[in-house]
């Protein structure tokens, strides 16, 4: 954690800004800009520690984007720092939402209305499978990891089983695992 040391508010507040602005597609295309903003041009926080954010709110109920940005700008500057972050990154969504709001009430009706709203959807699915991609990739880094992230999709796609369990069975599995080789290495 950098806590005082890190970005000022104004820079947080630009950065957070910024991210729910071009933000679309739910979290996994906020965790791509978030990572791509605060890792790799700023250079202010790791991949591992986006990670941590996203394995801890995971367990949250609620929107974990928000909690994520929330987490993330705590870590940065501390009570002020999640307050700017999770300020700065609603405005965008809030206003968006207020004037689509307004749009959708004057011309729902029009026929061009429901084919652009299906080629969005059409685009926001492209964008959440880059997303996930650019996540896995420093996370899959052995057969095991494949197999739990491969575990954890079965189990939430086809037994339905709830978020909070499978990041907790991860957990544990990834626990028994690393002791077992730390064990073996003795």
């Amino acid at each position: 954690m950098i806590g005082e040391k890190g970005p000022s508010l104004i820079r947080l507040g630009c950065t957070f800004l910024k991210i729910g602005t071009f933000g679309f597609g739910g979290l996994a295309a906020n965790l791509a800009l978030i990572e791509q903003e605060l890792v790799e041009r700023q250079r202010v926080l790791s991949h591992e520690q986006i990670m941590e954010a996203l394995t801890y709110t995971k367990l949250l109920p609620g929107s974990t984007g928000l909690q994520v940005v929330t987490y993330l700008g705590w870590c940065l500057r501390r009570w002020p720092g999640a307050l700017v972050s999770a300020a700065a990154f609603l405005t965008p969504a809030t206003a968006s939402m207020l004037a689509l709001a307004i749009l959708y009430g004057r011309f729902a009706r029009l026929p061009e209305v429901g084919l652009a709203l299906h080629g969005m959807a059409a685009a926001v699915v492209g964008l959440l499978v880059v997303a996930v991609w650019g996540l896995a990739r420093p996370n899959i880094v052995d057969w095991v990891s494949a197999v739990l992230a491969a575990a954890a999709f079965a189990a939430g796609y086809w037994i339905q089983l709830s978020t909070v369990w499978i990041v907790v069975l991860g957990g544990l599995i990834g626990i028994a695992i690393e002791s077992r080789r730390q064990g073996g290495a003795s």
